[in-house]
């Protein structure tokens, strides 16, 4: 017997795919909003958690303690200890904090978490300012464009994204924790792999670091303007080495642009009567983990050199007063 041939199934209606079309892109305006929202919530966390820091650590000044802030990246981050090391290393003579954000530029510190404000309002003793910040034209991996390293992470803002919806529908209340790792601007500890890098493609790197651009010294920029005030105030400016493996710095200080370094720091130093903090080096591959930040290797090493100078820079016999 001949199978008999089901009728064509009818296509949807037009109106059907419309109105799903116009479901998905409502959908995605709204996601859209609330990430960028989400971002600038994440942002505003980091200001405040930092603010929160710092005015804490003015509240509980004593003038037998030195107050240090160190400002950086990742690379404070992995290179310097919590603050307990340094309190333990130099006697209680020096409080030292840390706020550092990964994957930074200056503007991480001037634009979208405008740090050097508060810092302003709640000034240290001495400022240390990773040089890294200072010296190069970094690119801002957490700023929103299409290729930043926030982008990357969608799944980390999606999820700060939910929250901040469970808190607008009453449904959660969160309240900032400033040692609550998330912030990504804190004074707790990083961990940092053990494991020596892989020096395969050295040469890539040398090639890339000195491809590097260096920074222009910029008076109009705010970190200009707060660097003046700060100074104003009697806080003491440092420039912050921080080390890389042994052909890599000598990669960065040869050449064209190892020349230009050394007028930029110059001029730090003249600007700002900056002091220039250099370890000894030069440090072998094993105190790191990558071609730039250091493992808990290097940095009981780095730490080690950083407590002792902070112990002699403190020294009340060597102090000038301020």
């Amino acid at each position: 017997m001949r199978a008999r041939n089901s009728p064509p199934a009818e296509p949807a209606p037009i109106w059907v795919w419309s109105v799903a079309l116009g479901m998905l892109l409502s959908f995605g305006t709204v996601y859209g909003w609330g990430f960028v929202h989400s971002v600038s919530t994440y942002h505003q966390e980091v200001v405040a958690g930092a603010r929160q820091l710092l005015q804490r650590e003015w509240q509980d000044r004593t003038d037998s303690v030195t107050r240090v802030v160190i400002l950086g990246s990742s690379l404070t981050g992995n290179g310097v200890m919590p603050s307990a090391y340094f309190t333990r290393k130099t006697n209680g003579r020096c409080r030292v904090v840390r706020l550092f954000r990964i994957s930074a530029n200056l503007e991480s510190f001037t634009d979208r978490a405008p740090i050097l404000k508060y810092l302003q309002e709640y000034p240290p003793d001495i400022l240390c300012i990773e040089e890294n910040l200072l010296l190069y034209d970094l690119k801002d991996w957490s700023e929103l464009s299409p290729d930043s390293f926030l982008l990357k992470n969608v799944a980390r803002y999606s999820y700060q994204l939910v929250n901040r919806s469970k808190q607008r529908l009453g449904l959660t209340h969160e309240v900032i924790d400033v040692n609550r790792p998330g912030l990504a601007m804190q004074d707790v500890d990083m961990p940092a792999p053990t494991t020596p890098w892989d020096t395969t493609h050295l040469t890539e790197f040398v090639a890339e670091i000195r491809q590097r651009k260096v920074r222009p010294f910029a008076p109009r920029h705010p970190v200009h303007q707060a660097l003046r005030i700060l100074r104003g105030q009697g806080v003491r400016i440092v420039l912050l080495h921080f080390p890389r493996p042994a052909p890599l710095e000598k990669a960065i200080y040869s050449g064209r642009n190892g020349d230009s370094l050394r007028y930029r720091i110059a001029q730090y130093q003249r600007a700002y009567q900056a002091s220039y903090w250099h370890e000894p080096g030069p440090y072998h591959f094993r105190y790191f983990y990558d071609k730039a930040h250091m493992n808990f290797q290097g940095r009981a090493l780095y730490s080690t050199w950083l407590a002792k100078k902070l112990r002699q820079e403190t020294n009340p016999t060597l102090l000038t007063a301020r």
